[in-house]
C-alpha cells in the first residue's frame, strides 16, 4: 500500500489512531479512559497502532503504563523510541534475554498480615494454575483441593521461611527432603482446620500419593525450566514489582516473554497481571492516576483479569487494550463476547469468518457493513468504533507510524536500569541450596534436637486410640 504516513506527536496530545480515509484528517481518542479491543491477521498494522498509543502514553507522563508482549517486537520498538526524558520510568523485563542478572517475582511474597490480601493472592494464583494448565476444577476437585492447599500454605509461610515456587516443589517430593519441609510449612497454616485436615490426611503415604501426583507433574514442569526456575524461586520480587509504587509513582513496566515456552508465556505473564490487580483491587476506589494495561496476544493471559478490568476497570481507574489476531483463539465464551462490548474497537482485516461476526460493530447505508470489506481491508487500514462523549463514531483509517528515531542510546539505558535489578545466578543457587540442604544442616546440628522441640512438630503415630496423628501448633 505504499509508504506510511509519518505522524509528529506534537501534532495533538491526543492519542492518534491514524488518518480517516473518508477525511484525510487524524482521528483520534480524545479519551483512554476507556477499554479498546484490536483484531487483526499478522502483519496488518495492530503493532504500530499499539506502539502510538503506549508511546503517547509514556510521553505524556500522567498514568502507569504495562505492557505484556509475548513475543519482544513491540517492547523493543517501545525501548527503542521512548522519549528520553522519560527513560528513567521504564522497566524492560526479558527473561529469556536477562541470563547473567534475573530478576525474581514470588507471588506468595506476603507481608502485610492483611487477610484481604491473603484471600486475594490465593484467589489469583489459583486462576493462574486454572488457566496456565487448562484445568477447570469443577471437574478437578482433587487437584484443586492440593494446589489451594499448597498456596494456602507457602502464602501463611510467608515471610517467616521466605517461602517461594521451590517450597512448592519441596512440599511434592518423596523423600526426607518432603518430609522436612511439609512438616515445618503445614504448621503455618494451623488456624485453618480445612488445610491442617489435610495435611492430617496427607500423613499417610497412600493418600497422600493419590491426592497430589497429578499436581506433581504440573508443578515440576515449571520447574524444569532454566528460564523460569530462577525467577519465580527467590524469596523476595525485584524491587520493580512493587506494583504499589508502580501504581503511585506512574512507572511504565514493558514485559517481553518471548523466547519461552507458551505455558511459561502464560504462566508468569498471568502471575504479573494478576498479582497488580490484587494491588489495584487493596487500593479501592478513589481518584487515583489511571494504569493503562495492553497486551499482544491477550489471550495467553488470564482472562478472568481482563474480564475484571472491563466491567469494573473504570472504578479502579486501570484500563487494559486487548489485541489478537483471531476470535478461535479465545477459547473463554465470556470473555469473547465481553471484548466487543468494549467501548473501542479496532478491525484490521480477518478472516471471512471473523469478518461476519465483526461486520456489525459497523453500519453503512442502513444496515452492516459487508463481511468481504472487514475480510480485504489492506495492510495498515481498520475500521474503527470508539467511543467520543455519549457518541460512537466510526471511520476506515489508515494507521500512522511514529516519526521519532531509533535511539539506542536510551534502549541501552533501559536495560542497565532494569538488570540492576535482577539478582546474580550465584546467589539465587546459593539460596535454592539453603532450602534444599536444610534437613541435612538440621540432622547434622548439635543443637537440633533442641532446635526441633521449639518448631511446631508431627505427632509420634500410636496405637492408643486416644492418640490422633496430626500436626500439632
Amino acid at each position: 500500500m505504499g509508504k506510511l504516513l509519518t505522524y509528529l506527536y506534537e501534532e495533538t496530545a491526543q492519542y492518534t489512531l491514524g488518518r480517516s480515509q473518508r477525511t484525510k484528517r487524524p482521528v483520534a481518542f480524545s479519551d483512554t479512559n476507556r477499554c479498546t479491543y484490536v483484531v487483526g491477521r499478522s502483519g496488518m498494522g495492530k503493532s504500530t497502532l499499539l506502539a502510538n498509543l503506549i508511546l503517547t502514553d509514556i510521553a505524556q507522563n500522567d498514568r502507569s503504563v504495562i505492557v505484556l508482549d509475548p513475543h519482544n517486537e513491540l517492547v523493543e520498538s517501545i525501548a527503542l523510541k521512548c522519549p528520553p526524558d522519560q527513560a528513567h520510568r521504564v522497566v524492560y523485563f526479558a527473561p529469556a534475554m536477562q541470563r547473567k542478572r534475573i530478576l525474581g517475582f514470588n507471588p506468595f511474597e506476603y507481608n502485610s498480615g492483611d487477610e484481604r490480601e491473603l484471600e486475594l493472592k490465593a484467589d489469583a494464583l489459583m486462576q493462574v494454575f486454572s488457566h496456565t494448565w487448562d484445568i477447570n476444577y469443577r471437574n478437578a476437585p482433587t487437584m484443586q483441593n492440593t494446589l489451594e492447599t499448597f498456596t494456602r500454605t507457602l502464602l501463611s509461610a510467608y515471610p517467616h521461611y521466605q517461602t517461594n515456587f521451590l517450597h512448592m516443589l519441596c512440599l511434592i517430593r518423596k523423600d526426607a527432603i518432603g518430609d522436612y519441609w511439609r512438616k515445618k510449612l503445614a504448621v503455618s497454616s494451623v488456624e485453618n482446620p480445612a488445610i491442617m485436615q489435610n495435611w492430617d490426611e496427607w500423613l499417610e503415604e497412600g493418600r497422600r500419593k493419590t491426592d497430589i501426583e497429578s499436581s506433581r507433574q504440573k508443578v515440576k514442569h515449571n520447574m524444569i525450566s532454566n528460564f523460569i526456575r530462577p525467577i519465580i524461586c527467590q524469596s523476595t520480587s525485584s524491587a520493580c514489582f512493587d506494583f504499589d509504587k508502580l501504581l503511585n509513582q506512574k512507572g511504565v513496566l514493558l514485559v517481553a516473554l518471548g523466547g519461552m515456552d507458551p505455558e511459561f508465556v502464560r504462566l508468569l505473564g498471568s502471575f504479573l497481571l494478576t498479582q497488580l490487580l490484587v494491588k489495584v483491587k487493596l487500593r479501592g476506589h478513589g481518584d487515583f492516576a489511571p494504569c493503562n494495561v495492553y497486551a499482544d496476544e491477550f489471550y495467553y493471559f488470564n482472562p478472568q483479569s481482563f474480564q475484571f478490568i472491563m466491567d469494573e476497570g473504570r472504578k479502579h481507574r486501570i484500563f487494559c487494550t486487548m489485541a489478537h489476531q483471531s476470535l478461535n483463539q479465545l477459547k473463554n465464551a465470556k470473555l469473547s463476547t465481553a471484548v466487543q462490548s468494549c467501548g473501542n474497537i479496532i478491525v484490521f482485516s480477518v478472516s471471512p469468518d471473523d469478518a461476519q461476526k465483526m461486520r456489525k460493530h459497523f453500519f453503512k447505508q442502513g444496515g452492516y457493513i459487508k463481511p468481504h470489506i472487514v475480510a480485504n481491508l489492506p495492510q495498515y487500514q481498520a475500521l474503527i468504533r470508539y467511543e467520543r462523549g455519549q457518541r460512537r463514531p466510526q471511520d476506515w483509517i489508515k494507521t500512522v507510524e511514529d516519526s521519532r528515531p531509533l535511539d539506542r542510546a536510551v534502549a541501552r539505558q533501559i536495560w542497565n536500569q532494569s538488570v540492576a535489578y535482577g539478582r546474580s545466578r550465584s546467589d539465587i543457587e546459593q539460596n535454592k541450596d539453603s532450602v534444599m540442604n536444610a534437613v541435612f544442616k538440621t540432622n547434622a546440628s548439635p543443637t537440633a534436637a533442641k532446635d526441633s522441640d521449639a518448631q511446631p512438630k508431627l505427632k509420634a503415630k500410636t496405637k492408643a486410640p486416644t492418640k490422633k496423628k496430626g500436626f500439632t501448633a
